[in-house]
């Protein structure tokens, strides 16, 4: 078998030489919970055999900077001063370290007042009674409100109440199912250079975030979401954290925000679309007051609430759910970081967002995301990932290493199971050395394609490491070496494979040091020759199947792994970077479990040629779907220099039976006035 082999190095710039153990800022502070100090203490323990302890309170985290230590370390993460966002992010764009309990950061920060650190929620208390420079809405009256709504919908009563001592807007949504708002008309009310937008609300336990909207009078909409409690609460949005969501003709460019004295209208309500952890079912929320004013040092600590740096894994908030009905949690089987064990159940089990694993060679992504432990249900069903270990090769954070575990029960870091995989999880931080990716370039190609078996191995450390890689198909190994993994450097190995084309082939990658497997990746290698073909015709009108008739039930099918991840990795799920068939088939799974037959998908021409698509259908298939494809671009409402059509041959989707429609249009939107 002709072998390649490949050498690649990158340079990642190190910030410090190496000096015995590296260093480590653990944060304890009066402010904390005599829990989360609890916490700290067992934290401080499980990392003292890899690295060098100093204890920090909040103002020195408030001002930590990379020479003063190589890692961070976080007992109670969701309790962090607002005022520490800016260095923590500065700290892991510099190639810093953070390990965190009861992530994500900030979820209920505190804030520094004159007598010290409280909790964000007394402060918004005390700014509840003061008064933007532009009263907008005052809560008196629901004249003049606008009520839009998907046909869905159901009633709506909308009325003027007082609750908890303000006089409001009552709004109760009998059966939300996609999106129900409310707009009031803006006859340019805003002209003193207002950038900051004021809203007091409240809503339930159900209706904890509301959506916010600015429609300017060039058709633009922006979009923006504060959260809600029973509580009223001013929440403070700063007009450059709106998002546009449509129209404007030449909107949306790098640093544009709406303009509130182009305002055409203000809308506040629910929709799906940006607030899906809301769900669907009764909803009720109340306002009793929307202004604007010119920033100003009042707002900064609730403006800092709502502008939190996007480090995935840690923060913000939305990037972890809390897990219901989980009967276990142990630790991921796929990984080797922890020895596989059973944990005690926390009493509240939080998950972070599912993404992207290490199975399959060459994938594009610059970090390494590890599960390290997952939740599972009564019938062994996953139900998330509570703690996982993401090592960043280059971009923003290159060298940085996050290590975050969600769970909110403070007590359960003080378990001794628990701190034992903390403790393996701090020597895989302070080893530095991971794979990046490895197993087989294709998950499926077809039988005429030479499938490559590969592995890629980094050092994120500032030591060299001593590893040895191997490279097996289906247990047997066709590829070894040792090697010594500089700081900074990425090695690239990889060779043609041979697997038998009748069946699924197990590629796998694995590093070892000192004796022991350090991490895996590993993934299924199939082959699309299928000869057993099951098409959907058409009759009288009808989709038929194996001469039945046939009702496709389906949805809009987007991987779970694009939940909270960059517009890219959402959108171009089937991008080499961004799909993972362990996700996919998580999710298949659980469609076929609700009872779905039909997904509806698309594909970009600029990632056909990566076969993801193939192996999509592939599982589709295996778990009894059929599909609609949108082939992009190519809707008829675009101008488009290529053509969509150069996907059929390319991937011989005429032969393939899973697909039974394509769709020429996905979602359109009208435009404005002059499109129409």
């Amino acid at each position: 078998m002709d072998m390649r082999f490949i050498i690649a190095a990158v340079l990642i710039l190190s910030a410090l030489p190496v000096l015995g153990l590296p260093r480590a800022a653990l944060v304890k502070d009066p402010a904390m919970t005599p829990d989360g100090l609890r916490a700290a203490e067992a934290l401080g323990e499980a990392f003292s055999p890899f690295y060098e302890i100093k204890e920090i309170d909040f103002d020195a985290l408030v001002s930590l900077d990379r020479k003063d230590a190589d890692a961070v370390l976080i007992a109670e993460g969701g309790r962090l001063p607002l005022e520490s966002a800016a260095s923590v992010e500065r700290f892991a764009k510099a190639g810093g370290d953070i390990a965190a309990l009861r992530a994500p950061l900030w979820k209920n920060p505190c804030v520094k007042g004159p007598e010290g650190y409280e909790p964000l929620e007394e402060y918004r208390k005390k700014a509840l009674d003061t008064k933007p420079d532009t009263v907008f809405f005052d809560g008196s009256s629901a004249e003049g409100w606008k009520r839009s709504f998907s046909e869905k919908e159901k009633n709506a009563a909308v009325s003027v109440s007082e609750y908890r001592g303000r006089k409001c807007l009552d709004v109760a949504l009998e059966n939300l199912s996609n999106y129900d708002t409310l707009s009031l008309r803006a006859d340019r009310p805003f002209s003193r250079g207002e950038n900051v937008l004021e809203i007091v609300a409240s809503g339930t336990e159900e209706t904890n975030q509301l959506v916010v909207e600015i429609g300017e009078r060039d058709g633009s909409r922006w979009m923006a979401v504060v959260p809600l409690s029973e509580e009223w609460q001013r929440h403070y949005v700063h007009l450059r954290q709106f998002g546009r969501w449509s129209g404007g003709e030449n909107r949306g460019f790098p640093g544009d925000m709406p303009r509130l004295s182009e305002a055409a209208y203000i809308s506040v309500g629910l929709a799906l679309t940006h607030v899906p952890a809301v769900g669907e079912g009764p909803r009720h929320y109340r306002i009793a007051g929307i202004g604007a004013s010119v920033a100003g040092e009042r707002h900064t600590p609730l403006l800092g609430a709502s502008a939190l740096p996007d480090l995935d894994a840690l923060s913000p908030s939305w990037k972890a759910f809390v897990c219901r009905g989980v009967k276990t949690v142990r630790t991921d089987p796929a990984q080797r970081i922890a020895p596989q064990a059973d944990l005690p159940l926390p009493s509240s089990v939080w998950a972070l967002n599912p993404r992207q694993q290490g199975g399959g060679y060459n994938k594009g992504r610059d970090w390494r995301y590890i599960n390290l432990l997952e939740a599972r249900g009564p019938k062994g069903e996953f139900r998330g990932t509570p703690a996982a270990l993401k090592a960043h090769f280059s971009g923003d954070f290159a060298g940085s290493v996050f290590l975050s575990f969600a769970p909110a029960d403070m007590k359960w870091y003080c378990r001794r199971e628990v701190k034992q995989v903390i403790g393996r999880a701090a020597e895989a931080m302070a080893r530095g050395v991971f794979l990046l990716d490895g197993g087989s370039d294709y998950y499926t190609c077809f039988p005429d394609m030479q499938p490559l078996g590969g592995a890629r191995i980094v050092n994120v450390s500032d030591t060299p490491r001593d590893v040895e890689c191997s490279i097996a198909a289906d247990g047997r190994t066709v590829f070894y070496r040792r090697l010594r993994a500089e700081p900074g450097r990425l090695y690239d190995f990889s060779l043609p494979l041979e697997a038998d084309k009748s069946r699924e082939t197990l590629v796998s990658a694995s590093l070892s040091a000192e004796g022991k497997e350090i991490d895996r990746a590993e993934n299924a290698l199939a082959f699309r020759n299928k000869t057993e073909k099951r098409f959907v015709t058409m009759e009288n009108g009808h989709f038929m199947l194996d001469g039945r008739v046939w009702k496709p039930w389906g949805v809009n099918y987007m991987p779970s792994s694009g939940a909270g991840n960059d517009k890219e990795y959402f959108n171009n799920y089937l991008a080499d970077y961004s799909y993972d068939p362990v996700v996919v088939e998580r999710d298949f799974q659980k469609l076929k479990e609700i009872g779905f037959n039909s997904i509806n998908i698309f594909v970009f021409t600029g990632y056909a040629a990566d076969m993801n698509l193939l192996d999509m259908l592939r599982l589709a298939d295996n778990y009894g779907g059929k599909a609609v494809l949108s082939l992009r671009p190519g809707s008829p409402f675009d101008t488009v220099s290529e053509s969509a059509e150069e996907l059929i041959p390319l991937l011989r989707l005429a032969e393939d039976a899973t697909v039974y429609s394509y769709d020429v249009a996905w979602e359109p939107s009208w435009g404005d006035v002059g499109n129409k």
